[in-house]
């Protein structure tokens, strides 16, 4: 019995990463950046999109380690947005991807 749980505690990770994987996507144009309210402005092809940033939010600049002052409008980006347990998206951005080129 103690075996199995302990293989089920080694597979949760496992399940949490794949979890992860299902973010809701976002992908488009920064419009605007109000560092003030920890946010961001992204036009996708379906509209404006509004995320809440915070320290914990990754940011990459073409696949580099980047900073929240990295981010500026008209750049192309990919942002993942946090999901409830219920599967509904919340306004926190848990990774944002910059491409410049």
């Amino acid at each position: 019995m103690l075996r199995r749980s302990f293989v089920a505690l080694l597979a949760l990770p496992v399940f949490a990463s794949s979890a992860r994987a299902q973010d809701a996507t976002v992908t488009g144009t920064i419009e605007r950046i109000d560092t003030a309210q920890n946010a961001i402005v992204i036009r996708a092809a379906s509209g404006e999109r509004t995320g809440r940033l915070s320290p914990q939010t990754l940011i990459t600049i073409d696949g580099f380690p980047g900073d929240v002052r990295d981010l500026r409008p008209g750049q192309q980006v990919s942002a993942q947005f946090a999901l409830t347990r219920g599967g509904a998206t919340r306004s926190d951005v848990v990774r944002i991807d910059v491409r410049t080129r």
